[in-house]
């Protein structure tokens, strides 16, 4: 294993089944301690007897009520340095949890470096892209959004 596989398994993997599977749990444990993300990828350096290069100040978490029926959290990751690992996940939902998103916005490839990629994991484990963004004027959360409100 190197350092790519853990980050990939961990931002691809593990969160978005997490995610689907304890869907208020999982929230509910990422809004009381933030570090909880660190501590996790930690655990899997360790497991694969490889240094982790990253600190608990490179993950951060983001929550906001965005109206009465859609609630955000933004996970954010260390700067990654290749392609399809993750600047950061939006996770979309309500309050039951009867509507739920989970979005990576993904670094470029070398054709387009500086522009990130919005891909969603599918609570049946499908990856699906949705394309380009930027970063400006928060393209890459309107865009999550947007595709997270069209649903039915």
């Amino acid at each position: 294993m190197t350092v790519y596989d853990i980050r990939y398994s961990f931002e691809h993997r593990i969160l978005p089944a997490w995610f689907y599977k304890h869907k208020g749990q999982f929230t509910g444990l990422l809004l009381k301690d933030k570090n909880v993300l660190y501590e996790i990828i930690d655990d899997m350096f360790k497991d694969a007897e490889i240094e982790n290069p990253f600190a608990k100040d490179d993950f951060d978490i983001v929550a906001a009520r965005l109206s009465n029926e859609i609630m955000m959290l933004k996970i954010i990751f260390p700067a990654p340095d290749q392609e399809p690992l993750c600047y950061c996940s939006y996770l979309f939902f309500d309050q039951n949890f009867e509507k739920t998103s989970y979005f990576c916005i993904e670094k470029g490839d070398s054709i387009e470096p500086d522009k990130p990629y919005v891909c969603e994991w599918t609570a049946d484990g499908k990856h699906q892209n949705y394309g380009n963004c930027t970063f400006d004027e928060n393209d890459d959360f309107l865009r999550c959004l947007n595709f997270h409100i069209s649903k039915s």
